[in-house]
């Protein structure tokens, strides 16, 4: 037999602790200590230490009552451990759990323990090991003690090194110290505390202990089944993001402050405390679940999505029905904009629940209408809801068809459209003296089910004019303060265009406008911050005349447009010259269609996303300076036939397609080195290099456009494909164009090349695909280079010596690997060594061959290492 050693034992001390800290509890640790000398101590330094009780496995499914015994043996085994470790390292993670939960047959919470191992010294001292010797996780876990015992007492682990504390002490009263310095929690991130007691204003100062200075860093807090927890007065940290209250029955008053919390949970506390006495400030929450006061009504909840799903009482008993707790639910729910709700009816001595409701949330459900007309049609209900329409936050006018059977592209009934133009005048003509419209709506273009009539040029009707498109715009002007859209079909091109003003106000938040070919007129006078709150611009399908895009450009400035984010210009004739200096806040910039387009500038301090598409590639190339120093997304159109978008995708990666060769005056690589140009932030490149060298453009004469790329310093991650054309005659090498792309990149760490089928020797002596004669012999600059990777290698003289430049340039190389071609037919690999060693580390089965390689592995020798 084979002499063998011990291959874990060697490990490192660190690599073991690892090991040992995957084991499910203490007593595993322990035992570790009988593998050998090696071991016998080493559980004294285990991370992780985790006592769970268990009982013993039974073959049927009742509840299983706890072993008092077992549990006090186990109780004692943690006292020994813990003493152990009390002069050690500090312990990661630590758990002592008596409450067993698995598949259903647990003993969580039971009044059936009698044991007097667990008392109140030795709760103290593992309270006490906990505060001083972890460093990480602490979790304790106790049954329900007997209410005829005496309650035992804890007190609260303040530990500026604890970062998870989990608490369920089964009744056990626990002591808030009295006396909480800023930081005393320091590093504390997630805290749950549940079936616990708390006396003598303890609950003031649990809030205080959870508030922004003495716990800066919580974000999530979960409280659980506490009697004597009378007031919650909470002042959390901006990282507070989830907060959960469960069956908290002596609550009187409920005061949370969290800016940053995003999911609030409120369970089994009192519906009446939720609508009277309770007082939270949760600006940014997106997810909220309460109990539905009504009779089997389940839950209230905002998912997140933002949907919210509720149940409504429409008639109710006085004085023991009511929909206050609804009414606080739906004052929370600003992140929502879809409504799912439930309307109980319910007659027996009854009143109208839901007309006893505060304006304020009655507009708040009417904001979730998703037409005007039913916002309208609500003033049928009751004479309290006769005007209440009147005061809607939201009104949006969309013109549906009638549904049809086929998939045929449906085109707009004229009539109703009329209809609905004179339906938006009168309603609009209503509002005129009331409050603002926070979100108006108005659009003509149809698009469900891809059964759409976008810009079609169809519209016949007169209903909408000029003077009625100008009133909806002076109405959007003066009395809409957020979101105003306007959309219109394509009028037909043998009427005359229509004329619209650009609503310039200090309200609007958000604009969308598509015109359907409208002459969209910009302000010819424009102060500084005409657009004051104006966030969100889309601007689409419309015509710019006498120097309006001078104007245009002006108003989406950082003077007139302090606060814009988001600005996309589509399909808008008459624009040739867009000079854009915006404020630093302009995060995304879409430019789609601009077919007239001639220069362009654009400084964004803050631009993050930048989408050029259906543009001018000579304008990129020549007429465009954009300033984005902060870009991080960036997508344009491809020159290169068949060769799809370039894009910098945000995770620094930027996939692109370039020529090698082109004929003069028609193939070149400017808008490619343009876009490059702009691409600081990216450190990999995805490449495809394209060789076309078909009949036509070797009569028409070729050059080589590889001398467009420019130089990228950032590139650290190279990775090239190679294609050949299919109308490219006979065969051609590579080598010369890929080693000048290779070039570009002097501080490449990773390279990967994947070769053409058609990559070959060529044989034509007049052809350029092999220039500069001499390629293999200069010199490239390969310092950082430190592993590369060949694929579908074929044994060409060509392809030989590229590989064998790429070795002879990069003196820091650590492995090649060169994976061959299907079709290669040598025994084996004919490239030199370079200084190095080939060894095949990939084989398979072909015919009768066994165990033929399809890989080879290039690394370097000894030697060259200590070169």
């Amino acid at each position: 037999m084979q002499a063998t050693i011990d291959m874990i034992s060697r490990l490192s001390d660190d690599v073991l602790l690892i090991i040992i800290g995957f084991l499910p509890t203490a007593r595993d640790v322990v035992r570790t200590s009988a593998l050998s000398r090696r071991w016998r101590h080493l559980w004294t330094l285990a991370p992780t230490l985790r006592f769970v009780f268990r009982p013993k496995a039974t073959t049927t499914n009742k509840l299983i009552r706890p072993d008092a015994t077992a549990a006090d043996r186990l109780a004692v085994i943690v006292d020994s451990i813990l003493t152990r470790r009390a002069n050690g390292p500090d312990v990661k993670d630590l758990k002592i759990s008596f409450a067993y939960n698995a598949q259903c047959r647990r003993f969580l919470f039971e009044r059936v323990y009698h044991t007097t191992n667990i008392t109140r010294e030795r709760i103290a001292t593992w309270l006490h090991f906990a505060k001083h010797r972890v460093a990480g996780a602490f979790t304790l876990e106790l049954p329900m003690r007997s209410l005829l015992r005496a309650q035992l007492v804890a007190d609260l682990p303040c530990s500026e090194k604890l970062e998870t504390i989990h608490l369920k002490l089964g009744g056990v009263i626990l002591r808030v110290p009295k006396v909480a310095v800023a930081g005393t929690l320091l590093s504390l991130s997630d805290v749950m505390l549940g079936h616990t007691n708390l006396k003598n204003g303890d609950d003031v100062r649990l809030d205080w202990l959870f508030s922004l200075s003495c716990c800066p860093q919580l974000q999530r807090l979960q409280l659980n089944d506490i009697d004597g927890l009378t007031h919650l007065c909470l002042d959390a940290a901006n990282t507070l993001e989830e907060l959960r209250l469960y069956n908290l029955r002596n609550i009187q008053r409920m005061q949370v402050n969290a800016p940053g919390l995003r999911k609030l949970i409120i369970l089994n506390v009192s519906l009446d405390l939720l609508a009277e006495a309770t007082e939270i400030s949760t600006p940014s929450l997106q997810a909220l679940t309460c109990d539905n006061p009504c009779k089997g009504g389940g839950q209230m909840v905002l998912d997140g999505t933002p949907n919210t799903n509720l149940s409504v009482l429409s008639h109710g008993v006085l004085e023991e029905d009511d929909n206050r707790a609804v009414a606080w639910f739906l004052q929370h729910c600003i992140a929502a904009d879809r409504l799912d709700v439930e309307l109980k009816i319910e007659f027996d001595a009854t009143i109208d629940m839901i007309s006893r409701l505060s304006d304020d949330v009655l507009l708040i459900i009417i904001g979730f209408l998703p037409a005007a007309r039913d916002v309208v049609q609500t003033s049928a209900l009751s004479r309290r809801w006769r005007h209440l329409w009147t005061l809607a936050p939201t009104l949006r006018f969309v013109f549906k068809h009638e549904a049809t059977t086929n998939n045929q592209r449906v085109r707009p009934d004229v009539t109703a459209v009329d209809r609905l133009a004179v339906v938006v005048d009168s309603i609009l003509m209503r509002r005129v003296n009331g409050p603002d419209v926070k979100d108006l709506n108005i659009s003509f273009i149809h698009n469900v089910e891809c059964r759409r009539f976008l810009f079609v040029h169809v519209y016949r009707t007169t209903k909408i004019t000029r003077a009625r498109i100008a009133t909806w715009l002076h109405f959007a002007k003066h009395h809409v303060s957020w979101a105003f859209t306007l959309e219109l079909l394509m009028r037909s091109l043998l009427r005359a265009q229509l004329v619209a003003d650009f609503p310039c106000s200090e309200k609007l938040e958000t604009i969308h406008l598509r015109l359907g070919g409208a002459i969209l007129r910009v302000p010819k006078v424009v102060v500084a911050s005409t657009l004051l709150s104006l966030t969100d611009v889309l601007l689409g399908h419309t015509n710019i005349k006498n120097g309006d895009d001078i104007r245009l450009g002006w108003l989406f400035s950082l003077s007139c447009c302090p606060q814009l984010q988001r600005l996309q210009l589509n399909d808008i004739d008459g624009l040739t010259h867009l000079c854009l200096d915006a404020a630093n806040t302009l995060e995304e910039l879409r430019l789609n269609n601009l077919r007239n387009i001639q220069w362009m500038q654009v400084n964004a301090p803050g631009l993050r996303k930048l989408v050029i598409l259906n543009v001018s590639l000579d304008l990129l190339a020549e007429a465009t300076e954009i300033s984005t120093p902060s870009l991080q997304a960036l997508t344009c159109d491809n020159p290169c036939k068949g060769g799809g978008q370039m894009v910098l995708d945000g995770t620094h990666n930027t996939k692109l397609c370039v020529l090698s060769h082109g004929v003069p005056g028609e193939d070149d690589n400017r808008a490619v080195a343009w876009f490059l140009q702009q691409c600081a932030a990216a450190d990999r490149l995805d490449v495809e290099l394209k060789i076309e060298l078909d009949k036509v453009k070797l009569q028409a004469g070729i050059e080589d456009v590889m001398k467009d790329i420019p130089e990228l310093p950032n590139i650290t991650d190279l990775r090239i494909t190679v294609t050949v054309s299919n109308g490219t005659m006979d065969t051609h090498t590579i080598g010369a164009s890929v080693a000048k792309l290779i070039a570009k990149c002097i501080r490449i760490k990773y390279l990967s090349i994947d070769m053409s089928e058609k990559a070959d020797d060529c044989f034509d002596l007049e052809c350029k695909c092999d220039q500069p004669e001499g390629w293999n012999n200069l010199m490239i600059s390969l310092e950082h280079l430190r592993i590369a990777n060949i694929h579908n290698f074929l044994s060409s003289n060509d392809q030989i010596e590229l590989i064998c430049t790429l070795l002879s340039n990069a003196p820091a190389l650590e492995r090649m690997t060169v994976a061959l071609h299907k079709s290669y037919g040598e025994a084996y690999l004919n490239i030199p060594c370079c200084g190095g060693r080939w060894t095949p580390c990939a084989r398979e089965r072909r015919g009768s061959n066994l165990g033929i390689a399809t890989k080879y592995e290039w690394k370097p020798c000894k030697r060259r290492r200590g070169e």
